[in-house]
């Protein structure tokens, strides 16, 4: 786990891990779900760019996440 507390600032930090269930279930992580503000019910979209995964997004913040891809050049991984 990162030495830093995952929040909801606009750089990507690694919030914890999971394992795939054997019924092919995760459990988000509870700093992740923090930082990104789910509940239970919420709809969320998974990120995949060329065969990798990427992150998962609560759908309500889709159009932003797009809109902040095109206007950024470099993106800072805090680990």
């Amino acid at each position: 786990m990162p030495d830093k507390k995952c929040s909801r600032k606009s750089t990507m930090r690694l919030c914890g891990t999971w394992n795939i269930g054997s019924k092919w279930q995760i459990v988000i992580p509870k700093d992740a779900r923090d930082a990104i503000g789910l509940s239970p019910g919420d709809s969320v979209s998974f990120l995949v760019k060329d065969e990798k995964f990427l992150g998962v997004i609560p759908n309500t913040d889709i159009e932003e996440l797009f809109e902040y891809i095109q206007s950024e050049k470099n993106i800072t991984l805090i680990q």
